[in-house]
């Protein structure tokens, strides 16, 4: 069994740079990459795209590991991610006929089961945002998704996988799979769990742990953000956590950077909840040495007995335009043509826009801007062309009139028992 095992944190969301990886796998000396790519809203997004006939994972998960996957089975670095959002199995298929066109093997493991949607429509559970039962707010649910925890990711490690594709599961939970099957730990050391948890908390959002985001102009300046290298985890099999990132690359790992990146999201410090530990952060401790940034003083209990899950409700329709106005009196022409909107949609929607908001910018270069939220995509398709129509309806001059119509979404949340979640593990050899 290993003494230690180091994990690098390749991005930190869908679209997080993709050469990223490359000072991982040639200077980091890593064993693991993680490919965090979900944000709160994403898993809805890829599930109304997979409606309309759409892949429901991301491309830029196909992209990053077209490029670096060859590198990445020839060196022995296994890259776990969540980029198969509502189909994990799908994205897998892709990855699996990609590699069978090149010739190169590789067994790529499928963790499902996050998808709860039927559940919590049968169940009606309450969410505690509107203090209702799901049936009671009267809107479509369009997705909902539970946060799992780290065990199906071990257990396709176990069998072999060098990729690991998920769905929604907790973004520490990337990195405690591969901790705890390279390390051997036990599950039921929470201790070890919080420590695991901890390293994947601080690589989970790639730069942010390494000077991007952290940085401002003035007051905490970053070197060459413009090659920010992403940040390595180096856990060792007594808890020990040292952060990194890979030599050559620009940014920094500091306690300052750390810190920051420990805090972020946790709204507790005694309590961080996560499907597989509760993490006590109150007691942690960040120090700088010459390996990197020492982390102690973590420790954990056993996990809750509920799981977090997100759901994502109908929320109408947004619509956003907007026209340009140049020359002499290009900012009087600019009100006008709001003053003209406004009329008409008062006059042909009778109020049932539910918010309208208008925006000018510049002086003799005037852009107007409008955005408004209505219930549904008539009333949007009509607000979209009124503001094409003043072309030859509204002030003279007018160019560069465009208008979207995007579907428009609300993310709530809710607790089930853990009990009503099935974790699901397949194979793919490729």
């Amino acid at each position: 069994m290993r003494n230690s095992v180091r994990i690098g944190g390749g991005a930190g969301f869908a679209s997080d740079r993709i050469d990223a990886l490359g000072p991982l796998i040639r200077n980091g000396s890593v064993d693991y990459i993680i490919l965090e790519m979900l944000a709160e809203r994403t898993l809805a997004i890829l599930q109304g795209a997979q409606e309309i006939g759409r892949d429901g994972f991301f491309p830029s998960l196909l992209h990053r590991l077209d490029r670096y996957l060859p590198e990445c089975l020839e060196k022995g670095i296994g890259i776990i991610t969540n980029g198969g959002g509502v189909d994990p199995l799908g994205a897998a298929k892709r990855v699996a006929e990609t590699r069978a066109r090149r010739d190169i093997p590789c067994r790529i493991g499928v963790v499902t089961g996050d998808d709860v949607r039927a559940a919590i429509l049968r169940d009606d559970v309450m969410i505690p945002e509107y203090g209702v039962r799901l049936s009671e707010i009267g809107r479509g649910c369009i997705s909902a998704h539970a946060y799992l925890g780290s065990e199906g990711i071990e257990r396709c490690l176990a069998d072999g996988a060098h990729v690991v594709i998920t769905g929604r599961v907790a973004d520490p939970a990337l990195v405690l799979g591969p901790v705890r099957h390279a390390l051997g730990w036990s599950p039921t050391d929470f201790d070890l769990a919080a420590r695991g948890l901890v390293a994947g908390h601080l690589v989970e959002c790639g730069a942010q742990a390494t000077g991007g985001y952290f940085a401002d102009a003035v007051n905490k300046t970053v070197p060459d953000l413009e090659t920010v290298g992403y940040p390595i985890a180096e856990v060792h099999r007594d808890g020990r956590i040292v952060i990194s990132k890979p030599s050559e690359t620009g940014g920094i790992v500091d306690r300052r950077t750390v810190t920051e990146q420990l805090l972020y999201e946790v709204h507790d410090p005694s309590q961080y909840l996560t499907p597989d530990a509760v993490i006590d952060l109150s007691q942690a401790e960040v120090d700088e040495a010459q390996d990197g940034v020492h982390v102690t003083g973590i420790a954990g209990r056993p996990a809750p007995e509920t799981l977090k899950v997100l759901v994502a409700l109908e929320n109408g329709y947004l619509v956003e335009g907007g026209i340009s106005y140049h020359g002499p009196g290009a900012l009087e022409r600019a009100a006008l043509a709001e003053d003209i909107l406004r009329k008409r949609f008062k006059l042909i929607l009778r109020g049932k826009a539910r918010d309208i908001w208008f925006t000018r910018y510049g002086t003799d270069d005037v852009r107007l801007h409008m955005c408004a939220r209505v219930r549904d995509t008539q009333q949007a398709d009509i607000l979209a062309a009124e503001v094409e129509a003043l072309y030859t309806n509204g002030p003279a001059g007018g160019g560069g009139a465009r208008a979207v119509v995007r579907r428009s979404l609300e993310i709530v949340s809710t607790l089930i028992p853990r009990d009503t979640v099935s974790v699901s593990v397949e194979m793919i050899d490729a």
